[in-house]
């Protein structure tokens, strides 16, 4: 290198000289940087005890295809390896240029790693998981308001405490590390990755349901184009097409601005009333509930359709609309003919987390149809994502189609730590 530097113009040799030595100390420092990192994650004493659980269950739950046990292991090294440098790890106030993701990428919903897993029972990271999933969906379908808009997830085993969306961030950006738990009372328990607080008309909305009606484990609330117009309309919400049948009692609640006041949490529970799964908030907008995450997203997904259906066929005139004479028999949805039994919303949510999965969302479902998520058929194969990450919540013996109410090992019940607002809804 020095004699080529000699036979060359004084200045041309010495940049040349730099420019080589400077590429060699880069190159060095990277691999001094992967090895550091690999040792890193070597003695990584939650990796090892992840590695472990994975290899014990791939061998006591029968043959697994290699590609599966090798794609998951992969996952767990390098969620712990890149733990520090994840975008939704770090507060999101104090963002860099660096941690910035490229807008071509996809932040993954399923985003609890390492250290972050012992703080939470399996059942909340499931409920996380499907929580943050939800609003991928929100969002994927068009029905986001920006960072207005609700959902929540009541947290399993318990009736006074529920996960709700930071205020502040889009429903692409929010992942299971960042929903902030919050009780009945208002309290903020956990807030999650991220430093912002609730939206304070979505904490009276979904206490005041939680409180009332203690079959309901999801609220979600949205602000649709077609859904805000048929919230205008006096005829109401017509059961005019198989969306708008399917989704039975609908209850309304009439507008007093902005739910803040603690003294409307009556009303709003006493016009939900003791069965109805759909409430429409007069002049602004819809709410759909159910005992699961699946169940409550079936019920939105048809109220938002048949609203939509509604908006247009009155275009026709009132005068023209076929009103149907007879009720949706809804009781085939809980059988798929082949004797599999499905509760409300299960079959269809299992479909929505395969395509997020097979798009790299990383939603951390726990499917009962995986044999899907393996074929060759649906399968993306140019995708580094195949396979969903579910390292951290293993398969349960029984499926139930929640999958919440699992209940914590001894050693999750341990470890579970607890830890202790913008106005429009």
């Amino acid at each position: 290198m020095l004699q080529r530097a000699k036979s060359l113009p004084s200045g041309q040799g010495a940049f040349s000289l730099q420019r080589d030595v400077s590429t060699s100390l880069r190159k060095d420092f990277h691999v001094l940087d992967r090895a550091r990192r690999v040792s890193a994650v070597l003695r990584s004493r939650v990796f090892r005890g992840e590695l472990e659980t994975l290899i014990q269950s791939q061998a006591t739950e029968g043959p697994v295809k290699q590609r599966e046990a090798f794609r998951k292991i992969g996952d767990v090294a390098a969620d712990s390896a890149n733990q520090k440098t994840s975008p939704m790890n770090s507060r999101v106030t104090s963002i860099s240029r660096t941690s910035i993701p490229r807008a071509s990428s996809v932040i993954p919903v399923a985003d609890l790693r390492g250290a972050a897993v012992t703080k939470y029972s399996k059942a909340e990271r499931i409920a996380r998981n499907k929580l943050a999933s939800l609003y991928r969906l929100i969002d994927l379908c068009g029905w986001s308001d920006g960072i207005y808009g609700h959902s929540s997830v009541r947290v399993p085993h318990t009736s006074n405490e529920f996960l709700i969306n930071p205020f502040g961030l889009l429903c692409h950006e929010i992942t299971a590390s960042s929903l902030v738990k919050v009780n009945i009372a208002g309290d903020i328990i956990d807030p999650g990755s991220t430093s912002f607080g609730i939206n304070k008309s979505g904490y009276t909305l979904h206490s005041a349901i939680y409180s009332s009606r203690p079959d309901i484990n999801c609220v979600l609330h949205v602000h649709t184009t077609a859904g805000a117009a048929v919230s205008c309309m006096k005829c109401g919400l017509l059961p005019i097409t198989q969306d708008a049948l399917m989704i039975g009692e609908v209850t309304y609640h009439p507008f007093r601005g902005i739910l803040r006041a603690e003294e409307e949490k009556p009303e709003l529970s006493r016009d939900l009333g003791p069965k109805s799964k759909v409430m429409i908030l007069n002049n602004h907008g819809l709410v759909a509930i159910g005992g699961t995450v699946d169940e409550a997203f079936y019920f939105l997904n048809n109220t938002v359709k048949a609203c939509e259906f509604q908006v247009s066929a009155l275009a026709a005139g009132l005068e023209n609309i076929i009103m149907p004479d007879m009720e949706c028999d809804v009781s085939w949805m809980n059988d798929s003919g082949h004797g599999i039994t499905w509760a409300i919303g299960e079959l269809e949510w299992e479909g929505e987390m395969r395509k997020l999965d097979m798009q790299g969302y990383r939603t951390g479902q726990i499917y009962r149809t995986s044999s899907l998520i393996h074929s060759p058929s649906i399968a993306n194969k140019q995708s580094d994502v195949d396979f969903p990450p579910v390292t951290t919540s293993p398969k349960s013996t029984s499926h139930s189609h929640e999958n919440v109410s699992t209940t914590d090992s001894d050693e999750e019940v341990k470890d579970r730590k607890a830890s202790p607002t913008a106005t429009r809804d």
